[in-house]
Formats: structure tokens, sequence, C-alpha cells
């Protein structure tokens, strides 16, 4: 029994690690809300202020909403950095091919 509680907590940890980096930002603004309803609902009022509080906290560069303003205009796009690497530069870094 310790041990199935154990693995749960660990795959809820893994959910939440992957949600929160992954999801859509509307859908952690949803889930966001729903988790703060049910604080409020068991009565953890400190938790769900908290859960408040990182919502109006606003955006931040790593959002890539473009808040910020470090993100540049979509006009200013300047073309994505082009490089080539042979075949024999990735064998040498990567040590295949050598016997």
């Amino acid at each position: 029994m310790l041990q199935q509680s154990i693995v749960a907590a660990i795959v809820v940890c893994a959910f939440w690690a992957v949600a929160r980096r992954y999801m859509p930002k509307a859908m952690r603004r949803a889930l966001r809300g729903w988790c703060v309803r049910g604080a409020r609902k068991v009565g953890w009022n400190a938790f769900a202020e908290r859960l408040e509080r990182r919502a109006e906290s606003g955006g931040s560069c790593g959002d890539g909403c473009g808040s910020c303003g470090a993100c540049g205009s979509a006009g200013d796009k300047a073309a994505p950095n082009e490089f080539s690497i042979s075949v024999d530069s990735l064998k040498r870094s990567t040590g295949i091919g050598r016997h």
C-alpha cells in the first residue's frame, strides 16, 4: 500500500512538471482556476490566495507571450541563423566510426 502511494505521488509530481512546462497558457489558467476553487471548497484559503497572487504577477519573458517587449514585434523577425556541419566533423565529435 505504501509503495502504491509513493508511486502515485511520483506520477503526480511528474505530471505537474510536464504540465507546467508544455501546457498552453489558456489551459494553465483554467487549471489554476479549478485548483483555486477546489482549495477554497476544502478550506485551504492560504493556498488559494497564493495561487491567485501567482496568476496576478503577470507574464515573464519565459511565457513567450511578448508581454515583456524583449521578443520584438512580428515585423522585426530576422532570418534564423543558418549553419551547416559536415558528416566528417559530426563523426569526429561523436566518436562514430572510430575503431
